[in-house]
């Protein structure tokens, strides 16, 4: 398992937050463990980026970066 987060700076309301963790949480393998504005803080079970910026791509979003820490 590993986590990372997201940094979406256009995801500011708390629309735009719930419409981009519905999207993300869709994913086979990744649990949301939190949404703020501008970031978005998931756990996933394997090498799973590429999937996630894309999925956040399609809602119109910008993904400005993404950082991995592990466990």
């Amino acid at each position: 398992m590993r986590q990372i987060i997201v940094e979406i700076p256009d995801m500011q309301s708390t629309h735009c937050q719930s419409l981009v963790r519905s999207a993300v949480s869709h994913i086979n393998g990744v649990l949301v463990d939190y949404v703020s504005p501008c970031e978005l803080e998931l756990t996933l079970n394997e090498e799973m980026e590429k999937e996630i910026v894309l999925s956040v791509s399609k809602l119109g979003y910008t993904v400005a970066g993404v950082h991995k820490t592990e466990f």
